[in-house]
């Protein structure tokens, strides 16, 4: 019965305001089929001809009691429903079900180094949060959008969830690819679902990670439902009236392939670069990836530091993980993959400096893959 209805539906796909992820889900819930000469739940209801009767669901009632059937809701009214609210109350764009909030995890703590850029977006999003009345005093509006860009792996979106994380504020992220939908109207409507859902929770942060995959420059697209896409989150930026409840952040590799309009003062106005770590920055990373590592008592983190100059934080990653690899290799015997690993041995694995060594020659710096 579902796909039966969600093919004649295709009809109406190209509608703007119908969701069809939402009727999805809706129908899914719905029971395939309903016998109620079988299903205590549910009766029979009606008069005159047994074509004209409907199938109802019986109330809780207590024992012996007649309790008039409750009406079955149509299936038609429920999709309507669905409709007008835009698929709320479904799944929200953050993935919480409706009245949740969904707080990252990291914090500060958690990012290595960037201690000035970590300075600037507490200024540009955690402080017209926590502090308002500064912004209200001095008379200003606080920035709408923030611009992370960078070369990949250096943590652009680990700072934004750093930042909600320490603003208390309900986070919304949201890949680049995921907007766009091959149906006419859909990846507006999603885009006013995400900001609907932000003011809603406010204060909220939107990250739009990869946003030069669907807001590139309008000249240079080949479809016009691109432009059209841009042209909404303008629309939408523009609309922004929560005075700093509501941020929205976008990280890039390529800030200069985004429309010149998205950069223009009242949209993402305050561009934060985020590069490669220095030599403090990557011995901060190294000590956050190796702080639950059975490590040597001379390793010598201040060495891999200086070899690993052009390496960027998700680089440090890999290099930490690949050194705990190596060090695994190099302990144990995995020829015989049933036989139990003793006590003792798990007791001797340490990762040592010749592990890092061993681990460079597997992992090197992104940018020169």
């Amino acid at each position: 019965m579902t796909e039966r209805v969600l093919s004649d539906l295709g009809s109406c796909a190209r509608c703007p305001i119908l969701d069809l992820d939402g009727t999805a889900e809706l129908l899914a819930r719905l029971p395939e089929k309903i016998d109620p000469n079988r299903d205590e739940a549910w009766r029979y209801r009606g008069s005159g001809p047994v074509t004209s009767w409907t199938v109802t669901k019986k109330r809780d009632a207590k024992a012996g009691e007649d309790v008039p059937a409750e009406p079955r809701e149509n299936l038609l009214e429920r999709l309507a429903k669905s409709v007008r609210s835009g698929g709320a109350g479904v799944k929200a764009a953050s993935g919480t079900t409706p009245g949740q909030r969904n707080v990252p995890t990291t914090t500060y703590a958690d990012v290595g180094g960037m201690r000035e850029t970590i300075a600037l977006l507490r200024e540009a999003i955690e402080l017209p949060i926590a502090h308002p009345e500064i912004f209200q005093k001095l008379g200003i509006r606080p920035h709408k959008g923030i611009l992370l860009y960078g070369p990949p792996g250096t943590g652009k979106t680990l700072l934004a969830r750093a930042v909600a994380n320490e603003t208390g504020a309900h986070f919304i992220a949201i890949a680049g690819p995921e907007i766009l939908n091959k149906y006419w109207g859909q990846s507006e409507q999603r885009l006013r679902n995400i900001f609907s859902e932000a003011r809603n929770k406010a204060p909220a942060i939107i990250l739009f990670d990869e946003i030069d995959s669907f807001a590139s420059a309008r000249d240079s697209m080949s479809e016009s439902f691109e432009a059209t896409l841009v042209s909404q989150l303008l629309s939408l930026m523009d609309g922004m009236n929560d005075a700093g409840r509501v941020c929205v952040v976008a990280t890039t590799n390529r800030p200069s392939a985004l429309d010149p309009a998205l950069r223009r003062p009242g949209r993402f106005d305050h561009e934060v670069e985020v590069g490669l770590p220095d030599p403090e920055a990557r011995l901060h990373i190294l000590k956050i990836h190796t702080r639950d590592m059975p490590v040597a008592p001379d390793l010598d983190l201040d060495t891999i530091v200086g070899l690993t100059r052009d390496y960027s934080g998700a680089d440090l990653e890999a290099l930490c993980r690949e050194a705990a690899l190596a060090c695994m290799r190099r302990s144990i015997n995995l020829r015989d993959f049933e036989q139990k690993v003793s006590t003792h041995k798990l007791g001797s694995l340490s990762v040592t400096t010749y592990d890092f060594r061993t681990a460079m020659k597997r992992v090197g710096a992104s940018k020169h893959r």
